[in-house]
């Protein structure tokens, strides 16, 4: 079995056959983006993906304003298809985590089910990957904020995690002392 860390002191490289080490995303407290970001980037490499668009989108995200309707929400909830759907669920644990704000995440068709209806005052819906046709207007008819991520999914991600650490910041959450959470959790059998 293969495992992939940022840390090789970690218990589970002496439960696994054989570790990747990615000591530069290895950070001083909880989990945090710069692991997720160089595990999926080398993911995507391993699988024959040039990261030339994500690398250039990346920058355009970490460099960008962002928009004030993000630090204004109480509610986000974010969306995408196929793999981007993990990397929504990502994005809204990072938010939900670093900023103590309401976050969700939903696979595309499973947001049209029902939570595109439930509505709070100041909601975005963040779409990480391809949008049906009709859903900005179905969204905006909710009064919600729709944003379409123009960027690759990975820096979207990013995006996301540059305005849950604003919000953070605006909400006063101490984010090397995360409640409740040490830097990695073992569970026992």
């Amino acid at each position: 079995m293969l495992g992939l860390v940022g840390d090789a002191k970690l218990p589970l490289v002496g439960l696994i056959d054989a570790a990747i080490t990615m000591p530069f995303t290895d950070e001083s407290s909880e989990v945090r983006p710069r692991f997720t970001t160089a595990a999926l980037a080398l993911s995507r490499a391993s699988l024959g993906e040039h990261l030339g668009v994500a690398v250039k989108d990346a920058r355009i995200a970490l460099s960008t304003e962002l928009d004030l309707v993000f630090l204004e929400a109480e509610q986000i909830s974010f969306v995408g298809t196929r793999f981007s759907a993990g990397l929504a669920h990502e994005a809204a644990l990072q938010s939900r985590g670093d900023a103590q704000v309401w976050t969700e995440a939903y696979h595309l068709m499973e947001y049209r089910h029902v939570p595109v209806r439930m509505v709070v005052s100041s909601p975005v819906k963040w779409d990480f990957g391809e949008t049906s046709a009709g859903m900005a207007a179905e969204v905006e008819l909710t009064g919600a904020n729709f944003e379409k991520g123009q960027l690759d999914s990975v820096a979207e991600v990013a995006r996301a995690q540059r305005v849950a650490l604003a919000l953070a910041f605006k909400t006063g959450s101490k984010l090397d002392e995360p409640q409740n959470l040490n830097r990695y959790l073992i569970l026992e059998h």
